[in-house]
């Protein structure tokens, strides 16, 4: 976890020497400080440069190897220096093997991870000079969407009888044609131009329902709950996502009026939240109670999991206060995986052509900006042109047509209101496009719209970590030409009709994305502080423990205590603190193989 011990040693490194302060706990997200023992090797002559290393204490020997096997050592490595720049910037491999020659702390950047650092926050890219640009697509990504280390767990559609159950629709049809061609000429172009028809019109019947129900399917993940819905006569797409930890309740049951349900194994799976307009109804989907146990089961490993990784850390912690090795300072851990602010006032925007006409960027504090779709504008903009046109028409009648001519200056200040009520309402039209805004940030989302003029603006202001479920729409071919729709945002408690609504948005599947994913990371981070302020009242209460032992121990009568006293006391070991005076955080132990 960031902290002093990181950021103190990262500051000393020319390539983040231009970040500011408030920004270093998000450059010290990417490294880890990891502990070699004499022997070990960081790592070994060809093998893919993984990122750099800096060495906090200790030292190393570079050992390179000839054509001939012959090994000879070329250089050393020393505290307070570093190592493998250029495998930041570009693949490399490794010209020779470094191997430890005294016990070293060595802090340790990937170059993956500082591209997922400088991709959430791409404010350090101008500061540190390494542009990257997310992929496109991952190679294993088995839907759109998916996160790195998100395992899918069902990918799954409506039960088969879904889509059998309609096959009599397309079986009637042909029936009809084929019996109405036989009844009309049996023999004849008639007859046989019905029967070509008995065998399109059933096919393209059949050809749409299955369609249909191979666009839906439910994704059930060891992060999340997807539900996407799509209507091809509609040409509407409903994509709705639920973590699943915010998932209280799951109901699987069949269905009791239909005599198939339990005969073929199918059902409705209803995801109960906090809230009514988050929950999730799922039908005639297979197996329901198989879904049912696996959700459970699921949220049970996770749980698990984070309580064994709490117990390993908290053992580790212990291990190290008990033997003495590190001291936990809680003033020194008592910081945050997210710096402030940097500006005082948190509406200001990034002005400019670049942010002017964009319907999505971020701003200088790292929020995510959304405008509405340049359709919305477009809209009003023809009402504006329509409304100048008229006003054109007028003038030009007022000039020609003698019985708008005699009304003389009360004609002539008719067309000036319109001309000036065209102008206000382009103006109009304009500001309010761009001056409306939906902000995605760390721990709020915010839809602000501002009026002009002495009109009160408006804020609507929900905490991220109130949100219960995420769902992206779209509707009409002309949202789904133009890729625009609305994102649902349900609130915990919330009932249906009081969601949070962001209208008319450019690619809203991205903008739902974007927003579960800063949920994402906002909940681990609030896992880890939770952690944190654990382990700083267990660090108290040692504290606490070894002082009252030390007291009790130096409160005894001293004539009993000068029996037992030798003559000569032996000299205290000495305890020398890490570098810096600063104290390091729970250190893993690099595997000897530098891998």
């Amino acid at each position: 976890m960031p902290d002093r011990f990181i950021e103190s040693h990262i500051r000393q490194l020319p390539l983040f020497s231009r970040i500011p302060a408030e920004y270093m706990p998000w450059v010290a997200e990417a490294f880890s400080l990891l502990r070699f023992e004499a022997g070990d090797f960081v790592f070994k002559q060809g093998q893919p440069a993984a990122g750099l290393y800096m060495f906090v204490s200790g030292r190393g020997q570079l050992i390179q190897t000839d054509n001939q096997g012959q090994q000879q050592r070329i250089g050393m490595v020393e505290a307070n220096t570093y190592i493998n720049e250029a495998a930041l910037l570009q693949y490399i491999q490794e010209t020779a093997s470094l191997q430890i020659v005294e016990p070293a702390l060595v802090l340790f950047v990937s170059r993956q991870r500082l591209k997922e650092v400088l991709l959430h926050y791409r404010v350090l890219q101008d500061y540190i000079g390494i542009h990257v640009e997310p992929e496109s697509k991952p190679k294993t990504e088995e839907f759109r969407g998916q996160r790195p280390g998100e395992e899918v767990l069902v990918n799954t559609r409506r039960h088969w009888w879904a889509l059998v159950r309609w096959t009599w629709l397309p079986v009637m049809l042909a029936a009809a044609l084929i019996a109405l061609a036989l009844a009309v000429a049996p023999a004849g172009g008639v007859s046989l131009g019905l029967l070509a028809l008995a065998v399109i019109v059933p096919g393209l019947v059949m050809i749409y329902i299955y369609v249909e129900w191979y666009n839906d399917h439910v994704i059930i993940t060891n992060q999340r709950v997807i539900h996407v819905e799509r209507v091809i006569h509609t040409m509407q797409i409903s994509i709705s996502e639920t973590p699943l930890t915010s998932i209280l309740q799951v109901n699987a049951h069949y269905v009791t009026a239909d005599p198939f349900s339990r005969l073929f194994d199918y059902g409705t799976v209803e995801l109960r939240n906090a809230g009514d307009a988050g929950n999730i109804e799922l039908t005639i989907m297979p197996n329901p109670e198989g879904i049912q146990n696996l959700i459970f089961e699921k949220r049970d490993e996770m749980s698990n999991r984070q309580q064994r990784r709490q117990r390993d850390s908290l053992r580790a912690d212990l291990e190290r206060v008990i033997h003495g090795d590190v001291d936990m300072d809680v003033d020194e851990q008592q910081q945050t995986s997210e710096p402030s602010n940097p500006t005082a006032n948190g509406h200001t925007m990034q002005r400019g052509i670049n942010t002017l006409w964009k319907t999505s960027f971020m701003n200088q504090n790292g929020e995510m900006v959304y405008r509405k779709h340049f359709t919305v504008l477009l809209r009003d903009f023809i009402v504006a042109l329509l409304w100048f046109m008229v006003t054109g028409a007028y003038f030009v009648g007022y000039y020609t047509v003698p019985s708008l001519n005699n009304l003389g200056p009360a004609g002539l200040a008719i067309g000036v209101v319109m001309l000036v009520a065209g102008v206000i309402g382009a103006y109009w039209a304009d500001w309010d496009w761009r001056n409306d805004y939906y902000i995605v940030g760390h721990d709020t989302i915010r839809l602000i719209h501002r009026r002009p003029l002495w009109l009160q603006n408006e804020e609507d202001r929900v905490l991220l970590a109130s949100v219960d479920n995420v769902q992206s729409e779209r509707n009409g071919p002309l949202q789904a030409l133009l890729d625009f729709g609305h994102v649902r945002i349900s609130l915990i408690g919330g009932d249906i009709g009081d969601e949070k609504i962001f209208k008319y948005v450019p690619s809203p599947h991205r903008v739902q994305q974007e927003i579960t994913r800063r949920q994402s990371v906002l909940m681990r981070r609030a896992e880890e502080d939770k952690e944190r302020r654990r382990r700083e009242e267990i660090a108290e209460y040692i504290s606490v423990y070894h002082e009252t032992i030390s007291s009790r121990n130096t409160e005894v009568d001293p004539t009993v205590s000068s029996l037992f006293e030798p003559k000569e006391n032996p000299p205290a070991p000495q305890r020398h603190a890490p570098p810096d005076n600063v104290r390091p955080p729970n250190i893993p132990r690099a595997r000897r193989d530098g891998g």
